[in-house]
């Protein structure tokens, strides 16, 4: 199954670590669904595969292979085992964590969702989706909140760990202005030259103060590819066309934001 989409080919290690997982604790806990660390996945591509990858990494490629089909999370409504779930859900708060653990499940490979994977695999490649794209606020805006949920399973009752900074109306109003001040930096450069970068927004975004440069990443990081995909943009490497297209300094070098239409 897995050979047959060479897209993936590379992310093969983690989906046999999943599936070895399963196979290994399924007699004991005789359910469809169980759940692994993503920490616990490191050490053993390290320890099998002799691959190296960061935990951030390994989470945002099993996002994408969810978005795939190989692989399935859980929502809340399809965990049977409550007490389970309440367990996560304590444990998250006793730890500050912003949402509770994953539970994944490995779907059946029918001929019919074989069907389904390659549907899936031709809209990912239509709308060039990548594992670094591969965040909640990417998906919502692309697909709609059902897939994004689907993707993200946790992120839809990040109220059950009740955190201050996630029920909190100034909080939330602090999120909704980062937003905005990112968006209007983003429109304003785009306006005014029809392309920039993400290092110009964020040396736009330091003439403001108050914040430092590592908290504007985090802020750009949330919601820059979201905006992209809004107004139809894109952001690609620079090069020759590109270069002449937008006068472009020989010294600049890296990726910049632009209309649709050089790429």
């Amino acid at each position: 199954m897995i050979s047959q989409h060479s897209k993936i080919g590379e992310y093969r290690s983690i989906l046999y670590t999943l599936y070895d997982e399963f196979e290994t604790l399924y007699p004991t806990i005789q359910r469809d669904y169980f759940f692994i660390s993503t920490s616990e996945i490191k050490k053993r591509l390290h320890q099998r595969y002799n691959v190296q990858r960061t935990t951030q990494n390994i989470s945002k490629i099993i996002s994408y292979l969810t978005l795939v089909g190989l692989i399935e999370k859980l929502p809340d409504n399809e965990i049977t085992d409550k007490k389970l779930l309440e367990k996560s859900y304590k444990k998250a708060r006793n730890k500050n964590k912003s949402h509770r653990i994953t539970y994944y499940r490995i779907p059946e490979y029918t001929r019919e969702y074989k069907g389904v994977i390659r549907n899936n695999l031709k809209i990912i490649k239509e709308n060039k989706i990548s594992v670094t794209k591969m965040k909640y606020e990417y998906l919502l805006h692309l697909f709609g909140v059902d897939t994004a949920n689907k993707i993200y399973p946790t992120f839809q009752n990040r109220d059950k760990v009740a955190l201050p900074w996630a029920i909190s109306p100034r909080i939330k109003q602090q999120r909704e202005d980062k937003a905005s001040i990112v968006e209007d930096i983003f429109c304003l450069l785009m306006a005014k030259k029809e392309h920039t970068s993400k290092n110009e927004i964020i040396n736009q975004m330091l003439k403001l103060g108050n914040w430092s440069e590592w908290s504007y990443q985090i802020w750009l990081d949330t919601y820059l590819d979201g905006l992209i995909n809004n107004y139809g943009f894109v952001e690609s490497w620079i090069n020759k066309e590109i270069r002449n297209r937008y006068n472009l300094p020989q010294s600049q070098k890296g990726k910049i934001i632009h209309y649709i239409g050089s790429n």
